[in-house]
């Protein structure tokens, strides 16, 4: 390509959103390609903050196919997600507008991605990347339909990248996986048998991995790629709490044998439960290695994370 000759652009979806912001900031420092940000909220200042660095912003809904084609048009490349792509997705906003139904916000997912990749070929995109997660037939179905929808539907090439559960998740008062006792002590509250390690990663990040995959479409078409940081247990986020921020942290024991009782399923929401159910069959995994390999530059540990997030040091009491 000559230095005349106009970027391939790349859209974006959920592009004010943790996954979609950091796909198109990386997309935007790397300079490679032109960045198409599709927001429902144009206005927003998470959007105008994109406006500042040179994005194109346009307003697209995923329930609305009429507009993701207007969006698509002229576009090489499409970064698409739902906000029900990371792990504890029963407590986004999908799954509350939906009155915790989990078939209904299945159905209303499903019909979203089929729309992405309906437009996406209807507007002859060249490369698709779904970020998704492992088929859980009980709450997560519909990933594995998309997934399934997508590699039929001739788009030339196509990627499946998988997530994993955000550290910053750590921080979220209403998922309280960190919590602070009367006592005033910290302990770690994840529904998952302590020892049992989980991939983990910084959201922003996942455009570590999705510029490679766009720089390199023949290696990845049809392809499988994780996003991770590091596998992390219950045990292993209370000791790193511990040294790095001299706050003690504990962990409230909890075994494999207990997690399936009837008595420990029945204190947790069914689909929360079912949601960690897969990490303790061994289900939802993760090739650390080729994961590593594939990222531009090294992904954000917790540690790191810890060090430099204002909300979770917030949330510690670290920061005012």
């Amino acid at each position: 390509m000559s230095s005349s000759s106009p970027k391939k652009i790349i859209a974006v979806l959920t592009a004010t959103g943790k996954q979609g912001g950091g796909v198109a900031r990386t997309l935007v420092k790397d300079g490679t390609f032109a960045v198409r940000a599709l927001t429902r909220n144009p206005d927003s200042a998470a959007a105008q903050a994109l406006v500042e660095l040179g994005i194109e912003v346009v307003k697209a809904d995923a329930e609305d196919v009429d507009s993701l084609k207007a969006a698509f048009a002229g576009v090489y490349g499409v970064y698409a997600n739902t906000e029900q792509t990371c792990l504890l997705a029963p407590v986004i906003s999908i799954y509350r507008e939906e009155g915790f139904d989990g078939k209904k916000t299945g159905a209303r997912e499903t019909q979203q991605g089929r729309n992405l990749v309906d437009a996406a070929k209807a507007m002859s995109v060249q490369h698709f990347i779904w970020s998704t997660l492992e088929h859980v037939p009980e709450i997560l179905p519909h990933h594995y339909e998309i997934n399934a929808y997508l590699a039929s539907s001739g788009i030339p090439h196509w990627t499946l990248f998988y997530t994993s559960s955000y550290y910053s998740n750590m921080a979220n008062t209403r998922m309280n996986l960190l919590v602070k006792g009367d006592d005033g002590k910290f302990s770690m509250n994840i529904p998952c048998p302590t020892d049992i390690a989980i991939p983990y990663f910084d959201g922003g990040e996942c455009g570590l991995w999705v510029l490679p995959i766009f720089l390199r479409p023949d290696e990845f078409s049809g392809q499988r790629v994780d996003g991770m940081g590091e596998m992390l247990s219950q045990r292993d986020f209370a000791t790193i709490i511990t040294r790095v921020t001299g706050i003690p942290c504990g962990v409230k024991e909890l075994t494999v044998d207990e997690f399936w009782s009837p008595a420990y399923k029945a204190t947790l929401p069914e689909m929360l439960w079912q949601n960690f159910a897969p990490v303790v069959t061994g289900d939802f995994t993760r090739d650390v290695k080729k994961s590593m390999a594939t990222a531009v530059s090294p992904p954000t540990t917790f540690e790191e994370f810890l060090r430099k997030d204002t909300a979770l040091r917030k949330h510690l009491g670290l920061v005012e």
